[in-house]
């Protein structure tokens, strides 16, 4: 997540006002609680107070949990936000227990659950015992080192879209949730729904101004390099025809040079929201063999072994320099995980109408917040030493070419990446 200098104010001056009276206007069921005014008006100037100061989204979330855990006075309070597919729920923010220990806690199916039936059916959940519904597991319970004996939850949507869903657990009264706290819980859930989507719009902007830059660099650079690149590949290819004792170092000079070029292109194409294609037809073993060749020289150097487990897979349509960016690419994020050795595979494999590819790598390994969000443009781990461009430009070459990319991993372990493609273009 990106902070903001300025934020955002989810209650503009001019707008308090406004949302206090329709605020105070609210009605259930038809009919008004004048009994819960006081604590559900109470939650919204909390809101009010935390959120009309900069935020970023992790920051913003945190602090939803805090007011939560406060008004609703409850043991633990979780908050699980929804993958763009709508199909998983990862824990997000937790409050109560051994928070750490559901950080990396593996995504849970929508459906799946007391959330993910919330998130499903996008209707608020009242398990007064959890112990006679059998959607609730106690796994969850068992790494928090918890107890859960109810629980509320209510999904975060906007327009329609799943963003993620809240839950309360356990009245420290040992009471079960009334109406009154499903009120204040829906409330938190409605601003808390439309903070995160203020604030993913504005991620959405600054991502469009940061690829506008970039295109610009990457056209500039194109224009700069052109020519001395061009001298360069020049001279190689004389140095190849008059001295064939160095030809092959020349062939490399002009192979670093294509690749360099390439990668500029590459961003610059990114950057206008679009991956042309060269489609050729070759074969898919041969290809990644013949890179696999390539970055052996480059791994070797760094201690990691390269292992290659390739299959006869016949001829395939593909662009071959965009799928050699995919594998430089793959092989560089493995790389950077074995900052002290190890292994890399590459494996291939096929069926009657399509052929994949597996990077497998003995590395670090992410955790579940790292693997939501390993193919979102400018999301790196790497610190300074990353673009986070890599993996998104990856993920938009197998898309034109009508493929799919995957990946697992498991923290300390590594990691494997799969794409598979159609052996035929549409």
């Amino acid at each position: 997540m990106w902070p903001f200098e300025r934020g955002f104010e989810l209650f503009p001056e001019g707008r308090v006002e406004n949302v206090t009276i329709c605020f105070m206007e609210t009605r259930v069921n038809g009919s008004v609680h004048p009994s819960g005014h006081d604590r559900r008006f109470g939650a919204l100037l909390e809101i009010v107070r935390r959120l009309r100061k900069p935020f970023d989204l992790d920051d913003l979330l945190d602090e939803i949990l805090d007011v939560c855990v406060d008004l609703l006075e409850v043991e633990a309070s979780t908050l699980l936000l929804a993958n763009s597919e709508e199909t998983f729920l990862s824990f997000h923010s937790i409050r109560g227990g051994r928070e750490q220990a559901l950080s990396n806690y593996p995504p849970i199916p929508v459906g799946e659950g007391v959330a993910g039936w919330a998130a499903l059916h996008r209707k608020v959940v009242h398990v007064p015992d959890v112990s006679l519904d059998k959607r609730f597991t106690g796994n969850i319970d068992e790494d928090m080192d918890f107890q859960t004996r109810s629980i509320l939850a209510v999904p975060l949507e906007v327009d329609g879209r799943l963003l993620g869903v809240l839950e309360a657990l356990n009245k420290k009264s040992g009471t079960i949730f009334g109406r009154e706290d499903e009120d204040i819980l829906l409330l938190l859930a409605e601003q808390a729904s439309d903070a995160i989507e203020q604030v993913r719009q504005a991620q959405e902007r600054f991502q469009e101004d940061r690829m506008a830059v970039i295109g610009r660099m990457a056209s500039s650079i194109i224009h700069d390099i052109k020519n001395p690149m061009a001298a360069i590949q020049g001279y190689a290819h004389l140095i190849a025809s008059q001295s064939p004792e160095h030809r092959r170092y020349a062939d490399i000079i002009i192979s670093e040079i294509d690749r360099l070029v390439g990668m500029t292109k590459e961003l610059l194409d990114f950057s206008k929201g679009g991956t042309s294609l060269q489609l050729e037809e070759a074969s898919w073993g041969e290809f990644v063999a013949d890179v696999a060749q390539v970055l052996s020289r480059d791994l070797e150097n760094q201690g990691i072994e390269l292992r290659t487990e390739i299959e006869d897979s016949g001829r395939v349509c593909f662009d071959p320099s965009r799928m050699r960016r995919v594998l430089y690419n793959l092989a560089g994020n493995a790389r950077d995980a074995m900052s002290e050795g190890g292994l890399l595979v590459l494996s291939t494999d096929s069926c009657e109408g399509s052929v994949g590819l597996e990077v497998r790598d003995t590395g670090v390994g992410m955790d579940a917040k790292a693997l939501e969000r390993v193919f979102t443009p400018f999301y790196s781990s790497k610190g300074d030493g990353g673009t986070g461009l890599g993996t998104s430009i990856v993920k938009s070459v197998i898309e034109a070419h009508c493929g799919e990319v995957s990946v697992e991993s498991t923290p300390g372990e590594g990691s494997v990446f799969r794409i598979e493609i159609p052996r035929k273009q549409p």
